[in-house]
């Protein structure tokens, strides 16, 4: 048996933790699925519903459907960054539109990839809970 204590979200944690890339690059990462993500989503997909479920229905690939989630992963997902520099040295700072430029281009797509992945770990979003007060 476990307590549903253990498995709780934090409200807070969900709109960005801080987490380590490289090169001692950290992000900060909201929950996927928060509310203004789910928005964001909802709102773009709108004008391309029927396109959408027309594709999905086939079971092809959906690059609308793609480029929809990186929009709202830039602006609500990936929601500010420590340590990026650009080739000068000058610090980048964190834009949902810089955020979608990098997400877009082809050598960074681990970067995405990382977001994408971390922004699902609930682990990263759980309360925490002290061991005392857990029954442990």
């Amino acid at each position: 048996m476990a307590k549903l204590t253990l498995v709780k979200t934090d409200p807070d944690k969900e709109k960005g933790v801080w987490v380590p890339y490289e090169l001692d690059i950290e992000l900060k990462i909201a929950r996927v699925g928060n509310p203004k993500f789910d928005e964001m989503v909802r709102r773009l997909s709108e004008p391309t519903l029927k396109e959408q479920r027309a594709k999905s229905r086939n079971k092809t690939d959906d690059p609308l459907g793609d480029e929809i989630i990186m929009k709202a992963a830039a602006k609500h997902l990936l929601v500010d960054w420590k340590h990026i520099e650009d080739e000068e040295g000058k610090p980048i700072k964190y834009s949902p539109a810089k955020a979608l430029e990098m997400f877009q281009d082809p050598a960074l797509r681990d970067l995405y990839k990382f977001v994408m992945a971390n922004s699902g770990d609930s682990e990263r979003y759980r309360m925490e809970v002290d061991e005392e007060s857990a029954g442990n």
